[in-house]
């Protein structure tokens, strides 16, 4: 025992881990790869809009919603399947042939 005690969370405070709302530190963590790149990643794809990958919501104290965070990392895997663009054909009068 190393004598060290760890102080217990203030009131109102859950350090439950799993939640639905998590950091980018707990993105980080699940992700299990190094610090250094998955920070770079998560700050790149904050600064691309475009991205689709989840904002942090300031109803839920900046934090992401995890199975959209889960859901973007399927897509971005190639897990769950993009759906194919249909080939739409403009649609002319049918030409009469001659005889």
């Amino acid at each position: 025992m190393t004598g060290i005690a760890s102080a217990p969370a203030p009131k109102g405070i859950r350090t439950k881990r799993g939640g639905l709302y998590v950091t980018d530190a707990e993105i980080v963590e699940r992700l299990n790869v190094p610090e250094n790149i998955a920070y770079a990643a998560i700050h790149s794809l904050d600064a691309n809009k475009v991205s689709g990958f989840p904002q942090k919501q300031a109803l839920f104290g900046n934090r992401r919603y995890w199975p959209a965070v889960q859901r973007w990392f399927d897509k971005f895997n190639g897990l769950i399947e993009q759906p194919k663009p249909e080939i739409v054909r403009p649609a002319y009068p049918q030409e009469r042939r001659r005889a």
